[in-house]
């Protein structure tokens, strides 16, 4: 797989908690090629001590925001591998996340797609200060931070988008890390048909809880209603969508009250209630 990114400034906060991401990345079994989009301050440099790739040309928009398919397009360009992972830099990954995506490329063979897109919900946490990644046991007392004080975000949101090399998507215009990017993504796939999985029960992901000065901002209420205004409301999707879940048993079926919700029928109606949803957040 290659993972990549487009990080903000390593400043603050954000150094520790983006090279805290970030560095788990590097320690997935089997290794993962990791890339580095834009040239915020910093990103040179923790890429240099991370060990990974730094592309630093990056399309920005006038607020200096990254595009997201100036990203989309890069990562097919310059990725060593047939699977791509799109993801936020203040993700902690741990190998449940790799054995998913290596069970999920062989359960989809059963279904005849070859094409497929995951995504989960994420374990929002509090933490402070550098990871201690010598530890052996840093991944253990993660998910034991979790469980005690960790909290679920809701389906509406994906810090995660796994998919293969060659996708295309229509995202034009589309700002990263604003309101529907994910859930634009996974409504194309679903358009294409594409078979599209909810992986959290069998991958738990770790959100480090931070700061949004950016959300403080005129330009990002701008940049989600533009956002929102070329998706359309009607075509986003949540994991509630999704055609598939997996577990730690292997892939399921959605319930029949979940299937109902999901019904393309019943997107126009839920319009409005996306939208709240997207202003909350």
């Amino acid at each position: 797989m290659t993972i990549f990114t487009a990080p903000r400034p390593f400043k603050g906060e954000f150094d520790i908690i983006q090279r805290n991401g970030i560095k788990s990345w590097t320690l997935l079994k089997p290794e993962c090629e990791v890339i580095l989009f834009g040239n915020e301050e910093g990103t040179e440099k923790a890429a240099n001590d991370l060990g990974v790739r730094h592309i630093p040309d990056l399309k920005i928009n006038e607020f200096g925001t990254p595009m997201l398919d100036d990203m989309l397009l890069k990562a097919k360009t310059f990725a060593s591998n047939e699977i791509l992972v799109m993801l936020n830099p203040d993700v902690i990954l741990t190998n449940d996340f790799t054995r998913a995506v290596e069970r999920a490329k062989e359960e989809i063979k059963k279904y005849g797609k070859d094409e497929f897109l995951m995504a989960g919900q994420r374990w929002n946490l509090d933490l402070k200060g550098p990871i201690n990644f010598d530890d052996s046991n840093w991944e253990k007392a993660l998910k034991e931070k979790i469980k005690d004080n960790g909290k679920m975000l809701g389906a509406s949101g994906m810090d995660y988008l796994v998919f293969p090399r060659q996708t295309e998507f229509e995202v034009s215009g589309i700002a990263m890390g604003r309101a529907g990017v994910d859930n634009c993504l996974f409504y194309q796939a679903k358009e294409k048909g594409m078979l599209t999985i909810d992986a959290t029960p069998a991958v738990e992901i770790i959100h480090q809880n931070h700061d949004y000065p950016k959300k403080r901002t005129n330009s990002y209420k701008i940049e989600n209603e533009r956002n929102l205004e070329l998706m359309g409301f009607s075509r986003l999707a949540t994991l509630r969508d999704a055609d598939l879940i997996l577990t730690k048993e292997g892939f399921k079926k959605p319930s029949f009250k979940r299937t109902i919700l999901s019904s393309p029928a019943l997107r126009p109606l839920l319009g409005l209630k996306r939208w709240i949803q997207f202003k909350i957040l």
